[in-house]
């Protein structure tokens, strides 16, 4: 508001700054389902509103649309979506390309193709590409998609890699839902105490869908 009202107090990097913080917003209002998907698209129009306004690129409107299209489970449009994405260069509002690459390994197993999410997983690990959670999130990111297509020996070799890598810090919960979900088929007494440690952290956090998931587990 005070962006709107006062132009001129707001210099360029704020403006790009505020803009991060947009789509971070954008990025995270899913898991809150007292945010309407109407509120959410108007919030998608307004940051596209602005790019166009402070001359920033628009690769990241169809990678938050993207985004979106998996957690309502729509395959057809995660695919437009995903093309429209990978044909715009990268720009100043793009994710890092350690998070680009592991969101197309969620992307391939939302579709269902196993062996694609595994093999961008692993070419993620070969390169050592890295941010600030990953690769420590990318090794229980593979545990499903293994297990459904019956690597137990690779799975457990991630399993063993990842879970103290996730273990301590609520920011990790996906991740301990992921491996509490392994647990439960393959150790399910490891399974019990890694769900008694972590549960308080899953009561306590302020994103409903970050609960759902390790409940879930």
């Amino acid at each position: 508001q005070k962006q709107e009202n006062n132009p001129e107090e707001i210099g360029a990097w704020d403006e790009y700054e505020l803009n991060w913080y947009n789509k971070w917003v954008i990025n995270s209002a899913a898991d809150f389902p007292n945010v309407s998907l109407d509120r959410i698209n108007s919030l998608m129009t307004d940051y596209e509103r602005r790019l166009k306004q402070h001359g920033e690129g628009l690769r990241t409107l169809p990678y938050l649309q993207l985004k979106l299209a998996m957690h309502k489970g729509n395959q057809e449009d995660a695919r437009a979506y995903y093309q429209q994405w990978k044909a715009i260069s990268r720009d100043s509002m793009s994710d890092c390309a350690a998070c680009e690459a592991q969101t197309e390994v969620v992307l391939y197993s939302f579709f269902g193709d196993d062996e694609t999410a595994i093999k961008k997983a692993q070419q993620m690990l070969n390169k050592g590409m890295s941010c600030g959670h990953i690769p420590q999130t990318t090794y229980s990111l593979m545990l499903a998609p293994l297990m459904r297509l019956g690597q137990w020996e690779l799975a457990e070799e991630m399993h063993r890699i990842g879970r103290p890598l996730v273990s301590g810090s609520q920011k990790y919960l996906f991740s301990q839902a992921h491996q509490l979900a392994y647990m439960a088929l393959i150790h399910p007494t490891q399974a019990l105490r890694w769900y008694g440690r972590h549960i308080g952290w899953a009561e306590r956090t302020p994103e409903p869908d970050s609960r759902l998931v390790f409940q879930r587990a």
